[in-house]
């Protein structure tokens, strides 16, 4: 069973900084710059197994954002206390690290996912005009008028890795609506002969 372990719970302003930022801006955060490089392929495939993870049976279409998220929960920001919540769930410290150091930039999915379910990428430019609706409530109408087989957007970092490349943390964040939604670091591990897996996670903010 997975834990869900609270980065906000041991820094609260992170969450009304968080809350706050997704009542004004709706699916529209965005923390560092879009950079012109690609994903690796051993990010495609850390990437698929987190968002294999655990889907729902109902669950027909996936809308993941083509840009990776940068560090929009501001988790540097508070990156003893994130140590500290990582070594709660088994995570090495050096994943920390790798991960603030690769998500200075933002990249491109720009390599197929294997996934389970079909899936459909949203550009920001995309975002930008589902979501120019004066109201966060009529934006989000709009948008599961369009994506009505999805349970909402989508979005996931650059991944962290450690020395050997066996272990990998990445930021994934669901938005469902107007008041819904929330941000997770995601653990996971590679085996040889079984591919990557989602260890545990520790939750960041959640709005509901």
């Amino acid at each position: 069973m997975l834990h869900r372990r609270s980065l906000t719970a041991r820094a609260p302003g992170l969450l009304r900084r968080i809350q706050f930022g997704m009542v004004l801006l709706g699916a529209l955060l965005v923390a560092a710059p879009a950079g012109a490089i690609g994903i690796s392929e051993e990010e495609a495939d850390v990437f698929a197994a987190l968002l294999n993870h655990g889907l729902a049976t109902e669950t027909r279409l996936l809308v993941l954002s083509d840009q990776t998220t940068g560090d929009p929960a501001a988790v540097a920001a508070y990156e003893e206390t994130a140590a500290a919540i990582l070594a709660d769930i088994g995570a090495p410290p050096e994943l920390l690290t790798s991960w603030i150091r690769r998500n200075t930039i933002r990249a491109t999915l720009d390599r197929t996912l294997q996934l389970e379910r079909s899936y459909q990428l949203l550009s920001d430019e995309q975002r930008a005009s589902l979501f120019d609706a004066a109201e966060p409530e009529a934006a989000w109408t709009a948008f599961y008028a369009r994506y009505a087989d999805s349970p909402g957007l989508l979005r996931v970092s650059r991944a962290g890795f450690d020395d050997r490349s066996d272990q990998a943390l990445v930021y994934a964040e669901h938005q469902c609506g107007a008041d819904c939604g929330s941000g997770r670091l995601v653990f996971l591990r590679h085996t040889p002969g079984q591919g990557w897996a989602v260890q545990d996670t520790a939750l960041v903010w959640i709005v509901d």
